[in-house]
């Protein structure tokens, strides 16, 4: 591969699938720059360690097919060196559901 045509490192891919989880990782790790489409919301982020780049991408919705587009996007601009998927496995809403049932 032409050194031109190599895609920018990132040690450190995160995948977000909510707003309010991505609102808690941007408190952990301020934004750097905004590298945004018109449909992916996408920041190069501060790590906490000038050795570790790290760049957060959050999902369009909830689910694994969400998580898959969102990965193959960040795997398509960038080479990655570990991409972690945050993701609840459905336990946010059985915390809900359990939530409703103490208040009865």
């Amino acid at each position: 591969m032409a050194e031109e045509d190599k895609k920018p490192y990132f040690d450190i891919a995160l995948v977000v699938p909510l707003e309010e989880e991505l609102i808690q990782v941007m408190d952990r790790f301020p934004s750097k720059e905004n590298r945004s489409t018109d449909t992916v919301l996408c920041h190069v982020v501060d790590s906490g360690s000038a050795d570790i780049s790290m760049i957060v991408v959050q999902q369009q919705g909830m689910g694994k097919t969400h998580a898959t587009n969102a990965a193959n996007f960040l795997l398509s601009q960038y080479d990655v060196g570990l991409m972690i998927c945050l993701g609840s496995r459905g336990r946010v809403s059985h915390l809900h559901r359990r939530r409703r049932q103490v208040r009865r």
